[in-house]
C-alpha cells in the first residue's frame, strides 16, 4: 500500500498537528511508500524534520507551488499518473481524527477490498454546509453525497482519510474527464458509489472483519 499525505498547502509553516499526523500515518503496518505533498514555503522545514527520522517506510516529499493547489482531486490524479501508482492507496488530507486506529482500518480494508472513507458526525451547520454531507445505508455503505446544503440531515462529514483499492484508481482520471463542475472528493466518492460499494466508517464505529 502507498500513501499520499497532503499537508495544509496554504500555510507558510508546518504545525504540530500536521507533524503528529505524519508520524501516525507513516507508522501504518506494511506501508510501502509515503509521498508527502508540501508547498514550496514549507518544504525545507519538513525536509529537516523527516531527515532525522528512521522510518520503516520510504518517505518522499513532493513540493508544489500555489498554482498546483487548485484542486485536490486533480493534484492526487497527477501524482497517481506521474508516479505510475498501481497499488492500494491511502490518502490523508485532514488531521481531525488523530486518535483513529488506522492499522485497524487498514486490516478491515485488506479484508473487504472496497473503497473506504472515514467520516465523523458534526452538528456545526456552517461546517456541514462547507464540507458537504454523506448518507449511508443500513450496512454502512455510501448512498449519496450532498453539498451546498441548507439544513443538516445526517451530519456526516469527511475526516479527510480515504483508502482506494488499486482497481479503483482509474476513477480519478475518469471523474476529471466527466466534465463535472464540482471537482471535490465528495462528488468523486458519490460517482464511485453509483458503480461499486464504498464503505463509510464513522468515528468510533466498531468495525468487524
Amino acid at each position: 500500500m502507498k500513501l499520499i499525505f497532503l499537508t495544509n498547502l496554504t500555510k507558510t509553516k508546518i504545525d504540530k498537528d500536521c507533524l503528529n499526523a505524519i508520524e501516525k500515518v507513516i507508522s501504518i503496518d506494511k506501508l510501502d511508500e509515503a509521498e508527502i505533498i508540501v508547498n514550496e514555503k514549507t518544504y525545507k522545514e519538513l525536509s529537516n524534520f523527516i531527515k532525522n527520522k528512521k522510518y520503516q517506510t520510504k518517505v518522499s516529499l513532493i513540493p508544489v507551488n500555489k498554482n498546483a493547489t487548485r484542486n485536490i482531486v486533480e493534484l492526487v490524479n497527477d501524482i497517481i499518473v506521474s508516479n505510475k501508482i498501481k497499488d492500494d492507496l491511502i490518502i490523508v488530507s485532514e488531521y481531525k481524527l488523530l486518535s483513529l486506529d488506522l492499522n485497524k482500518v487498514k486490516r478491515y480494508f485488506d479484508a473487504i477490498k472496497k473503497p473506504i472513507i472515514i467520516l465523523y458526525k458534526s452538528n456545526n451547520k456552517n461546517l456541514v454546509k462547507k464540507s458537504g454531507e454523506y448518507y449511508l445505508d443500513e450496512d454502512g455503505f455510501v448512498k449519496s453525497f450532498r453539498d451546498r446544503i441548507s439544513n443538516i440531515k445526517s451530519g456526516l462529514v469527511s475526516a479527510g482519510v480515504f483508502i482506494f483499492p488499486k482497481d479503483s484508481l482509474f476513477w480519478f482520471g475518469k471523474f476529471l474527464k466527466s466534465g463535472s463542475d464540482k471537482l471535490n472528493f465528495g462528488s468523486l466518492i458519490k460517482k464511485i458509489a453509483q458503480k461499486r460499494k464504498v464503505r463509510g466508517i464513522v468515528e468510533n464505529e466498531s468495525i468487524e472483519i
